[in-house]
């Protein structure tokens, strides 16, 4: 991990050169870039990481730790095998097992809740589409012959009104196409 680029190093080199060179300015400047790093180091947990399922995680494993009840812990303190470390009991990895699983049910739930949002979504987006259909069907039927004319002329130049004024065909003019769009 490189705490810090080019820039810095020239700040630091340009420092330790200068007339005014002294320890404890040179020390401050190290902790300063020392810091900035840090800070850059939390925005990106923060903005990245934090707030995706390792949060959540992170959260379980607080939840398995802090509201084991001390009866439990204490039992599966006694049963903790030989070969376990002495700072890594059977009630650690027990929080830490229901941490795994939580986590995982977590992510099982929040896939589907974004399925389902999708799913209502679409539909929502396709009952619209359809509505709008069948407003520009009836619009079209209601339609006159002139007008008829202008839509059947703007859906063959691919939807571009600009380009049917600048054809401007047969009998049809900009002002007539003006005052069929602001119709609309």
């Amino acid at each position: 991990m490189r705490f810090f680029n080019e820039n810095h190093k020239t700040r630091l080199v340009a420092s330790y050169f200068s007339k005014e060179y002294n320890c404890c300015v040179l020390l401050q400047q190290l902790w300063e870039l020392y810091m900035e790093a840090v800070a850059t180091l939390l925005n990106t947990l923060v903005s990245r990481i934090l707030f995706s399922h390792f949060t959540m995680f992170l959260v379980f494993l607080f939840v398995g730790f802090y509201f084991m009840p001390p009866e439990l812990a204490a039992d599966l303190n006694s049963k903790t095998p030989a070969f376990f470390p002495d700072w890594f009991t059977l009630a650690n990895f027990g929080s830490f097992v229901f941490a795994c699983v939580a986590t995982i049910l977590w992510i099982l739930l929040l896939s589907g809740i974004k399925q389902g949002w999708q799913c209502i979504h679409h539909r929502i987006l396709i009952g619209e589409h359809r509505k709008t259909i069948a407003v520009m069907k009836k619009r079209i039927l209601n339609a006159n012959e002139s007008e008829k004319i202008i839509i059947n002329k703007i859906w063959q130049n691919n939807c571009s009104p600009t380009e049917l004024c600048l054809a401007n065909s047969s009998s049809l003019n900009a002002l007539e196409l003006d005052s069929y769009f602001q119709r609309f």
